[in-house]
């Protein structure tokens, strides 16, 4: 059975029904070692609604379901294969269907220093040792924005490309999360966008134009789906892709998720009636809602 490693500590409720704004921190957000999780990817899907931002939003994506697993674990760097290759990562992102290894640090959100990819039968690298990107930087809460730079190599089949650009972070919007297995109110949307070029020995030879939309709740420490646009300058057209987190990982109930029939989770307790920060992973406990319920469970 899959470790249970993202969810997930209580929000607190400044009146029944209102929706609570929260802040993405290094200490609550960021991938550890040893977490994993499974996403479902579908590419080449336009979603128009992705990009709505501002407060109080529904993005509803029930409509769409399907695609291929894709299964991400984290581990310490020097288990990656191509560890020796990004100096400074401390932990290595495997995404095992797409055959692509990220090295990042966690100091202040999330940093790639670099990333190896397999692709019809080529090895590519893009390590970003000289400025690396900033692909999260926390802490992140509404109306919050970052502007990075980042610079490096991409290394292929043939000549090395130095790659330079600018990444804009910014918390737009926060509301409920609609997906076909569930909705999830209390989300951070975080907006990316990258900017960035390609040049062979000065000389200019592509450009990259790349927008990325991710979901939070409060404290998952990967987010609960993903959509990305990116377009280049010799292929406007933009190749698209939404994943989102599979049914088992992300209804490990949350609180502050509004069930099947309507109920919102506000807390769960021990039997002997203590406040506990998250779902237990075993035993028995009370559940309380929003309506004034409760529900006693055992695992």
């Amino acid at each position: 059975m899959m470790k249970k490693v993202f969810l997930l500590t209580a929000l607190a409720f400044a009146t029944l029904g209102a929706t609570a704004q929260i802040t993405l921190t290094v200490a609550k957000n960021s991938p550890r070692i040893g977490d994993k999780c499974n996403y479902y990817l579908m590419e080449n899907t336009i979603i128009d609604d992705a990009s709505k931002s501002g407060a109080n939003q529904v993005w509803d994506f029930s409509a769409y379901s399907g695609g291929y697993t894709s299964s991400n674990k984290f581990l310490a760097a020097s288990e990656g294969l191509f560890a020796g290759d990004f100096p400074g990562a401390t932990m290595v992102q495997i995404e095992e269907e797409r055959k692509i290894e990220s090295y990042i640090t966690t100091n202040t959100g999330m940093t790639l220093i670099g990333l190896a990819l397999e692709q019809g039968g080529f090895l590519f690298k893009n390590i970003n040792t000289e400025d690396p990107r900033e692909l999260f930087k926390f802490p992140l809460s509404y109306g919050t924005v970052y502007n990075e730079t980042f610079a490096g190599q991409f290394l292929g089949p043939g000549m090395p490309l130095d790659r330079a650009g600018s990444s804009k972070i910014e918390a737009d919007g926060y509301g409920t999360l609609k997906l076909h297995y569930g909705t999830f109110s209390n989300v951070l949307r975080i907006k990316v966008t990258n900017t960035y070029s390609d040049k062979m020995m000065g000389i200019p030879m592509i450009e990259y134009n790349e927008e990325l939309y991710y979901w939070y709740r409060d404290n998952d420490r990967v987010p609960l789906a993903i959509y990305n646009s990116a377009g280049t300058s010799t292929n406007p057209v933009p190749f698209t892709y939404f994943m989102y987190m599979s049914e088992e990982d992300a209804n490990q109930s949350s609180i502050g998720d509004i069930l099947a029939d309507g109920r919102t989770i506000t807390g769960y307790y021990s039997i002997l009636g203590q406040k506990l920060a998250d779902e237990p992973e075993r035993g028995l406990f009370i559940i309380t809602y929003d309506n004034g319920t409760s529900d006693k469970r055992i695992k």
